[in-house]
């Protein structure tokens, strides 16, 4: 990375940077320089995304296309922010410009800061997030702050996302019980924090014993020896399973069978 820097020596200007947070003091009240620089695209791939950028998610695809088209017409309008080497904040543009194959515009932040603080301070106001999305994002924020001295984590964390403390412990919960749905809220695919109910195994009907006689009668002779071959040596238990599957073939492919079958008509003897 001291490599992608070095195309700036020559080229240098210090813009004032004062992020806007609702923890300012986790943040360096100074203010902030950035230097601005263009990273080639053959550097783009072995580029290090900072922890903190993952605090957010990524832009739904549809949006990902629609910034492909935009930079593609009216170039990199707005440049990545890079902190001590490190990617810290605008992974969809560095994916567009890979993808057109064109170098990135970027600014090196120069100053002691909280990383995770200046990543929400940028992205919370700016992004159209859903609740549930606000809520998972602040149930990974949790995992990465100290118990306050006074109050809940939950409660605190909850008002600085502007959520309830309810949908905090709602997606803390999805994360603990069902984490692949946590992510999908968290990619905004999923729109809500409720976890489905499992659905309770379906009982298996049996036919009545006549019936899979009369059934069983349908079969070629030198086939039912076979049948009944082979169900004399299963299990009680295995032998319903095997009733329940002949009930299955009749609903299905015997189904035609039974509709057309008609016993014999008994005739009578008129020479009696």
């Amino acid at each position: 990375m001291n490599n992608i820097l070095n195309h700036a020596e020559n080229d240098r200007e210090s813009i004032p940077v004062t992020p806007q947070t609702n923890n300012d003091s986790q943040i360096n009240k100074e203010p902030l320089t950035t230097t601005p620089y263009t990273i080639p695209h053959s550097e783009l791939k072995a580029m290090v995304i900072h922890s903190a950028a993952e605090l957010m998610p990524k832009i739904p695809e549809k949006e990902s296309k629609l910034l492909l088209e935009d930079i593609k017409l009216n170039g990199q309008r707005e440049p990545v922010i890079m902190h001590q080497g490190k990617l810290l904040d605008g992974r969809n543009r560095l994916w567009a410009c890979l993808e057109l194959g064109v170098d990135v515009k970027a600014v090196n932040l120069e100053g002691e800061i909280n990383p995770e603080e200046y990543v929400k301070s940028l992205n919370l106001k700016r992004r159209h997030l859903r609740p549930a999305q606000l809520a998972t994002i602040a149930a990974n924020d949790m995992e990465h702050r100290q118990p306050p001295a006074k109050g809940k984590l939950r409660d605190i964390v909850a008002k600085e996302y502007g959520i309830s403390p309810r949908m905090v412990q709602s997606a803390k919960t999805l994360k603990e019980k069902r984490p692949d749905l946590f992510e999908k809220a968290f990619s905004g695919e999923k729109k809500n924090l409720s976890i489905p109910a499992e659905g309770k195994p379906k009982k298996v009907s049996l036919p009545e014993p006549e019936f899979i006689n009369k059934l069983l009668a349908l079969i070629p002779v030198e086939m039912k020896s076979q049948l009944d071959q082979f169900r004399e040596e299963l299990s009680g238990d295995q032998q319903k399973a095997v009733n329940a599957r002949i009930y299955e073939l009749r609903q299905q492919t015997l189904k035609a069978t039974i509709a057309g079958f008609r016993p014999s008509p008994v005739s009578s003897d008129s020479g009696a």
